[in-house]
């Protein structure tokens, strides 16, 4: 077995364990393929990536914008007994979790739809219920109603779930093979950017300093503008996108829409039958199981650290740099987008998958064992070891998106992505209660260390993967069959004889 670049480092030749029957035939597949068939890309793709890019960030600051601003939420909503105070910042921070259930709950349905109603109907229904979301949450503030706050942040959060799933299938269906990994890393820190802004955004314009006819103006024109913004967005989608493109942007769509040919007759229970065959079969996979379960560690360790780390840092240790500690949250945010980026264009340069995905996970571990045993220094060491760990975390997710892609195919990227996101949702939600009881009984020290021995686990799980490159193994193979026989014709006839 080949590799390409500098990933065979890493790499394990071993036999696979998907059978035969689930092989890409190469041979058989080179053989009978039209050489005149080649991968074509469409500027329509920018303008769709655009599109959904802007709706994910306004979906991620609409359910980011209360995880900042807890106690004026209290003020305005008076959620729950007013005589209950824990009572009532609990509802307030399901505000901000309400997505992570949204994904567990929605994330197969969605996957399944995908697969049987096509990428076009997921994209339109992803773009409505952010609009109705964001309309019916514009109706909770006047008057101000706390439970249709709560129900319009639910349907952004569904909208979020069909988004996010959408802008990683739409890096397969319309994009290159130079670009796939770029795409899903652009298509990730969308959310983060929305998250930035929120951040940023709401506590200068909301704060418990207002007064109460002052913040609910602030909400009303936030409201208001997302929800106009999104309608737009919506009506651009609906004549703008597509399933598919006519042609190919790869050989290894080539080699998809060819095998899907016979697909296209079949009713939509076949469809159904099908798909859910398909998301069975790829959980029997020992190195996909591997990669979720690593995903999760990591994932999950980040989403605690997110959610907590105000708590940790104020109540534990800085509580007279509670303006330092806001600027490391927004260093922890700014670092993961630039992870983000530098993932996806390294990815899409090298294709060496298993290496980058390796040594990103062993930085972030590293990273996560220099927080745990240099937070009681000085709060210069949060800075610099938050930032390491938001980078690095961040350069793991597109990466791990596009192993799992890699050893699924040709099994549709939304099947392989969406499960990971399911499970580090489950895992996120799970970890972060562990991780505040610990540190709540037991103090940070041991909840950091409940972090890293996961991590760890996930380190060792995702260093044991063997690698096959399926997907790239297609694109090379049919593109080295292209450029021989684009030479054949190019050679007098004399000499070819």
């Amino acid at each position: 077995m080949t590799t390409n670049g500098i990933s065979g480092y890493f790499d394990v030749d071993v036999k696979s364990e998907f059978d035969p029957n689930e092989k890409v035939k190469n041979s058989d597949s080179i053989n009978d393929m039209d050489s005149s068939v080649k991968p074509f890309l469409y500027t329509r793709r920018w303008i769709i990536l655009t599109i959904f890019i802007l709706i994910s960030i306004l979906n991620s600051l609409h359910l980011n914008l209360y995880s900042e601003i807890p106690n004026v939420m209290v003020s305005v909503y008076h959620p729950g007994d007013s005589n209950d105070k824990s009572s009532q910042y609990n509802m307030i921070n399901w505000l901000s979790i309400v997505h992570l259930v949204s994904n567990i709950v929605f994330v197969i349905p969605v996957i399944l739809l995908n697969d049987c109603l096509g990428f076009r109907c997921c994209c339109l229904l992803g773009a409505s219920l952010g609009t109705i979301g964001s309309w019916i949450k514009y109706s909770s503030i006047k008057p101000v109603v706390y439970e249709v706050l709560l129900f319009g942040q639910i349907v952004c959060s569904v909208s979020q779930t069909f988004i996010s799933i959408c802008l990683i299938r739409l890096s397969g269906v319309w994009f290159g093979r130079n670009e796939v990994a770029t795409t899903i890393s652009v298509g990730v820190l969308s959310s983060k950017i929305g998250h930035l802004v929120s951040f940023v955004m709401v506590p200068y314009l909301i704060s418990k300093y207002n007064s109460h006819e002052m913040n609910i103006y602030y909400f009303d024109i936030i409201y208001l503008t997302v929800s106009a913004l999104l309608s737009l967005l919506s009506i651009l989608s609906l004549i703008l996108v597509r399933d598919y493109p006519e042609k190919c942007p790869s050989f290894a769509q080539i080699e998809i829409r060819n095998n899907q040919k016979t697909l296209l007759s079949i009713n939509y229970r076949e469809k159904f039958v099908q798909s859910w065959v398909s998301m069975s079969k790829i959980w029997s996979k020992q190195s996909y199981v591997f990669v979720a379960v690593s995903h999760a560690f990591l994932i999950g360790s980040m989403y605690s650290i997110t959610y907590l780390l105000n708590q940790i840092l104020y109540a534990n240790y800085f509580q007279e740099n509670s303006t330092k500690i806001g600027i490391i949250e927004l260093f922890l945010i700014i670092s993961s987008i630039l992870g983000f980026i530098s993932s996806g264009l390294l990815i899409d340069f090298t294709k060496s998958f298993k290496i980058l995905t390796v040594i990103s996970y062993v930085i972030t571990f590293i990273s996560t064992v220099a927080f745990t045993t240099t937070i009681n220094l000085d709060i210069w060491f949060p800075f610099c070891t938050i930032f390491f760990l938001g980078f690095f975390s961040g350069f793991y997710l597109p990466a791990s998106y596009e192993y799992a892609i890699e050893r699924t195919y040709p099994v549709s990227e939304s099947t392989s992505c969406g499960f990971l996101i399911f499970i580090s949702s489950i895992t996120g939600i799970a970890m972060t209660y562990t991780y505040a009881f610990i540190i709540l009984n037991f103090g940070v020290f041991y909840g950091n260390c409940f972090l890293c021995v996961l991590q760890l686990i996930g380190m060792i799980l995702t260093s044991l993967i063997s690698t096959e490159y399926k997907r790239e193994r297609v694109n090379l193979d049919k593109r080295s069959h292209h450029e021989i026989d684009n030479r054949l014709k190019m050679t007098p006839k004399k000499l070819r004889n």
